[in-house]
């Protein structure tokens, strides 16, 4: 019985060190995922509502906003140089320009973030299930082991 259950306690441990070991990847798919969520909506908001930017921000789109309220900027450690770049870019454009040039700029950029959010998802499924699987797979081998 306490071998059954020493199987059941090590597959769970290696199992969710395996689940843990993505955290990088799942942040990122976070990150963009609100991003993504931000864009949508502020691209709502300068083609119709055209409310102020503190407004928009105030919609609850979590790592998102909250990096946009730090100061001084910093981007996320786990964005690549490339993604680093590109959302230095990106806060830097909005809110400069008027509504029809804002409105144009955000249109261009929507399929890019979109294929960054789909992305950064897939990553992090592949990542997750890899850490998953290599974790049972561990945890199995100490409890034969140490039987």
């Amino acid at each position: 019985m306490t071998e059954f259950l020493f199987v059941i306690v090590s597959v769970a441990f290696f199992s969710y060190g395996g689940y843990m070991a993505a955290g990088k990847s799942r942040r990122r798919k976070l990150f963009f995922q609100a991003w993504y969520g931000f864009h949508v909506r502020f691209l709502e908001e300068v083609s119709y509502r055209r409310r102020p930017l503190g407004e928009c921000l105030l919609q609850g789109f979590a790592p998102f906003d909250k990096l946009l309220r730090q100061e001084p900027f910093r981007p996320p450690h786990y964005l690549t140089a490339e993604e680093a770049a590109e959302l230095n870019e990106y806060l830097a454009e909005i809110g400069t320009t008027d509504a029809a040039t804002q409105r144009k700029y955000l249109e261009a950029k929507s399929q890019s973030l979109q294929n960054l959010r789909d992305k950064s998802q897939a990553e992090y499924r592949q990542k997750k299930d890899l850490g998953l699987r290599l974790g049972s797979l561990l945890g199995l081998a100490v409890a034969i082991l140490m039987i």
